[in-house]
């Protein structure tokens, strides 16, 4: 049963208007009958007196309700007003907050960044529980949470995986305290979005361990032409014989050779971090046909054919380092993994698609193995025993076209045919003088 409320204000009322009522009663008769003795006049008197002592003590009852009416009008505006301020500050509060009950896991409300982080409207949220927007994994875990010991303290409780109404996977920072809502036991909870946060740290994770492999592969491979180089070196000091010393310093030349190459795929991989764009208009049929011999010139393989299908009026705005790079050592690829039981050719057809630029490159080689098609692009990776090289060419030809907001992927494989496509997009910006292809030649590095 309710207790009855206790109000001071009401019990000031009720003692002022008994103190006043028995002073006007015991003070006035006791001075009417000192003054007057005619009964019928002291009768009048009292009757007068009465009705007076009614219309005072009403006129001060009202003055006091008035007045304390007014204070409870006052005090309620004030509460109504900081309601208000609060239910603002907790809507319009950046960070997304909600309130869910602790025993059925309902959402009781939620603000406005909680709608635009999750996707949901608030009618939605409201119909839901706090389950709904976790996986299956992270529901057990809020179970346990919500029945550790404790858990009504304020408290952080560390990085969840949240899934938004797209379906798409966050990473929040949840920080929550207790609170009594609506007489129920319930929890205020902050959730801060650091997937961004998460993806960095993976990020540089992955690249720190790229960089490791990287200087490991790269003294591994360097040190393998520079190992045969002190040696034939050795040998040349050695031995006197003419014929020999001749055959040392072709070996020890061929080792040179292959240092050098691997030192400017190095030094490129480098450069392509900090490499910006520089476009011009680039005649794309003979862009491409100019790398095709080179890349035959440089494998000494003039005779292994290349058929380019691109219109001759297709110019292309791009970077001609950027399409060399790309186009050189995927081209590369069909001439070191050419099938040498049959005649082995390319095929390289070019169009320009809604703005885009796709480049396919196919070939009739030994093509790829499935269990390798995923990591053909990965640093250093070499997916074949044919292969001579670092491991650097599709990396290389991947992250050039990148630059440019392009993409370079295994279009097909199938069984006695390799499909690479080259997209890269039309820039629309001009560039700021008119460069000759000369300005941008490469010189070919050569190896997969």
């Amino acid at each position: 049963m309710t207790p009855w409320p206790f109000d001071k204000k009401a019990l000031k009322i009720t003692i002022y208007y008994i103190a006043f009522g028995a002073l006007w009663i015991i003070g006035s008769d006791h001075l009417v009958s000192f003054i007057i003795q005619d009964r019928e006049v002291t009768f009048a008197i009292g009757l007068v007196k009465g009705i007076l002592f009614v219309l005072l003590s009403g006129l001060i009852i009202g003055i006091l309700v008035f007045y304390h009416r007014g204070k409870i009008t006052r005090s309620n505006k004030m509460i109504d007003t900081m309601q208000r301020r609060y239910q603002i500050l907790f809507e319009k509060t950046p960070v997304p907050m909600w309130v869910y009950s602790i025993d059925t896991f309902e959402f009781l409300e939620v603000n406005e960044a909680a709608e635009k982080q999750y996707g949901y409207t608030r009618k939605e949220f409201l119909e839901m529980t706090t389950l709904e927007i976790r996986s299956v994994s992270e529901r057990l875990k809020l179970r346990e949470t919500v029945e550790t010991p404790g858990f009504k303290e304020y408290g952080y409780s560390g990085v969840w995986q949240h899934q938004r109404k797209n379906g798409e996977i966050i990473y929040v920072d949840i920080e929550s305290n207790y609170l009594k809502y609506d007489g129920r036991d319930c929890r205020l909870v902050l959730a801060t979005n650091i997937t961004e946060i998460i993806k960095s740290k993976e990020e540089m994770e992955a690249l720190a361990s790229q960089l490791n492999n990287f200087v490991y592969r790269a003294s591994h491979d360097l040190r393998g032409p520079l190992a045969r180089i002190i040696g034939l070196s050795n040998l040349l000091i050695k031995d006197p014989d003419p014929d020999l010393s001749m055959k040392y310093k072709k070996m020890v030349h061929d080792s040179a050779l292959l240092m050098d190459k691997m030192l400017k795929r190095l030094l490129t991989v480098n450069a392509l971090k900090d490499y910006e764009p520089q476009l011009c208009n680039i005649e794309l049929k003979k862009f491409v046909e100019n790398i095709a011999d080179e890349v035959k010139q440089s494998n000494q393989c003039e005779t292994f054919p290349v058929e380019v299908d691109i219109p001759f009026d297709l110019f292309l705005k791009a970077d001609p380092k950027i399409l060399t790079l790309a186009l050189e050592n995927v081209l590369d690829n069909c001439i070191k993994f050419r099938n040498k039981e049959k005649e082995s050719s390319a095929y390289i057809k070019g169009r320009l698609i809604n703005g885009e630029l796709h480049l396919e490159v196919r070939d009739n080689g030994i093509g790829i193995e499935t269990d390798v098609r995923e990591r053909i692009f990965d640093l250093f990776y070499m997916g074949a025993v044919e292969s001579q090289g670092s491991g650097l060419g599709l990396f290389i030809a991947r992250k050039a076209l990148e630059k440019q907001s392009g993409a370079l992927c295994l279009k097909e494989n199938l069984q006695d045919e390799t499909v690479f496509e080259l997209i890269l997009p039309e820039s629309k910006q001009e560039s700021p003088t008119d460069h000759h292809l000369d300005d941008f030649h490469i010189s070919y590095q050569g190896g997969y």
